[in-house]
């Protein structure tokens, strides 16, 4: 009987990846014939002769119902089935190799939400900084293009927060705080994480390679880096606790944040929950500071836990 030799580190990285994206190209488009019949069937928008609706939110709020309905099933199509499926191409369980089987310790939700808290004035700069970023003369039109990407992404998020009933704001939270942090922590963190990192011995350069496909995955230039850095956040977070939970955790707590500001508009009262809002320096520079003390006391923590197994 002739035995098959094993895939070396780089080829079994670049198939299991080609199969990542085909599950994504396969179950995104399913999702998408899912998501627009069911826009139609459902609430009476009919997304095949007029694609475009969805892109003018502001002028058209009766199809905000059909464009929730398209977040979900894309959220579900491209990120959240691929990744439960994914581990069944290297043959292994979908809750074991997703950190998903069992809760992890205490200690591991609390950090989440001391790092989420000491983050805030450092993000905010971040935001801050991001939004001011001017591109070379030469590449004027680019930056113009990206600005009002960037505006229109904002005016729809705004209109598709907009409500007066708590019924709405449930939708909402679920829409955009619970489906997001569950389908892209399974798939950046769980399954393409879990990738890299199996042919990727240093744990600090797969953490950001993946925050950086990430970030990118968003398409918002001007908030790239935050987010960037979010995902680096959530990235040490997965892999020192070892657990899927925390980091679901860190990210809803993040996302149901912006929601509840922008639905309630406590933006507009409460000043420093302002996205504009920018935090003295002093503070700033101590937010930094203790994220840094903060992610060194979880790899550490990761480390000794690791050598006492």
């Amino acid at each position: 009987m002739l035995e098959t030799k094993p895939l070396n580190p780089f080829l079994f990285f670049i198939t299991r990846l080609l199969m990542l994206i085909g599950m994504m190209i396969v179950f995104g488009s399913l999702a998408y014939m899912v998501g627009v019949y069911g826009s139609k069937w459902l609430f009476g928008i009919d997304l095949m002769q007029s694609p475009y609706l969805l892109t003018d939110l502001v002028n058209n709020p009766q199809v905000l119902p059909a464009a929730k309905w398209m977040q979900v099933t894309l959220s579900t199509g491209l990120l959240l089935i691929p990744a439960l499926v994914f581990p069944n191409a290297l043959q292994e369980s979908t809750f074991t190799f997703n950190r998903l089987a069992g809760m992890p310790q205490t200690k591991w939700f609390v950090f989440a939400i001391v790092l989420w808290l000491v983050s805030i004035p450092m993000v905010g700069a971040l935001i801050t900084w991001n939004q001011q970023v001017e591109l070379p003369l030469q590449w004027q039109a680019l930056e113009q293009q990206l600005k009002a990407s960037e505006t229109a992404a904002n005016q729809m998020t705004k209109a598709f927060l907009q409500g007066d009933s708590m019924g709405t704001f449930w939708v909402n939270l679920f829409v955009m705080a619970l489906l997001p942090s569950v389908a892209e922590e399974l798939f950046f963190r769980g399954a393409l994480q879990q990738l890299v990192m199996r042919v990727m011995p240093n744990m600090h350069l797969a953490i950001v390679l993946v925050a950086i496909v990430f970030s990118s995955f968003h398409m918002q230039f001007y908030g790239w880096v935050p987010r960037f850095v979010l995902g680096v956040f959530l990235g040490y977070v997965f892999a020192c606790s070892q657990s899927m939970w925390p980091a679901i955790f860190f990210h809803f707590i993040n996302n149901a944040l912006s929601v509840t500001v922008l639905y309630f508009h406590l933006d507009e009262r409460i000043y420093w929950m302002s996205e504009t809002y920018v935090f003295p320096m002093v503070i700033t520079i101590l937010s930094a500071a203790g994220v840094m003390v903060l992610l060194g006391w979880l790899y550490r923590n990761r480390t000794l836990t690791t050598n006492a197994s």
